[in-house]
């Protein structure tokens, strides 16, 4: 018997969407490398969600929740269609509010910008950085946009402070990174900083 496609997990209060496995980023430290899946759900997809899906496998838990994070085990922006026409959904549906979880390369992913798209639609968003420059970022993440990587995602955490009213970068203890000085990145940048 095949085993279910899950399309969202729960951790505390907060409900996560699984939208797709695809990543432009190999990190060392991806959770991928060594598990199929996080806070007991399996989240190896065998196929994509469409928003029907999406709907039908959250909808018994949005009044259990305060926040849907769009945060797969991939990166969501390959998704971007899909992740608005959920949002949409969801501002009809649902009184909380709603992340994104991001590497931040969706403008080379899609080939165009992203940001204004979301805006209106995304209460928050979270880039991870997981870097303090972009040979340490090609080093460790392994990013298929080479060296266009660091810069793009630098300029898209601009742009998301433009149109977003709570924006954060992370960096992931397992990357090896300088925390104190990533701390600074995010100071020069204007924006939150986590470790996760």
């Amino acid at each position: 018997m095949p085993l279910k496609d899950n399309y969202c997990y729960r951790i505390r209060n907060s409900l996560y969407l699984n939208l797709t496995n695809r990543c432009s980023n190999n990190c060392d430290f991806c959770i991928q490398h060594y598990t199929d899946g996080l806070a007991g759900s399996r989240l190896v997809l065998s196929r994509e969600p469409g928003l029907e899906d999406v709907i039908g496998s959250i909808q018994s838990h949005l009044s259990q929740v305060s926040e849907v994070v769009f945060c797969g085990f991939g990166e969501p922006t390959y998704r971007l269609a899909l992740i608005i026409e959920t949002c949409q959904w969801l501002c009809r549906n649902f009184a909380g509010k709603i992340r994104l979880n991001t590497n931040g390369l969706g403008n080379l992913i899609q080939g165009k910008r992203i940001i204004e798209p979301l805006s209106g639609l995304i209460d928050r968003i979270n880039i991870s950085l997981n870097a303090t420059g972009p040979e340490e970022y090609e080093e460790i993440c392994h990013p298929s946009f080479g060296e266009d990587s660091y810069p793009s995602i630098l300029e898209f955490i601009k742009q998301a402070k433009a149109e977003i009213s709570r924006v954060t970068i992370s960096a992931v203890t397992a990357s090896g990174v300088d925390m104190d000085r990533m701390e600074e990145i995010a100071e020069e940048l204007g924006v939150g900083f986590v470790v996760r």
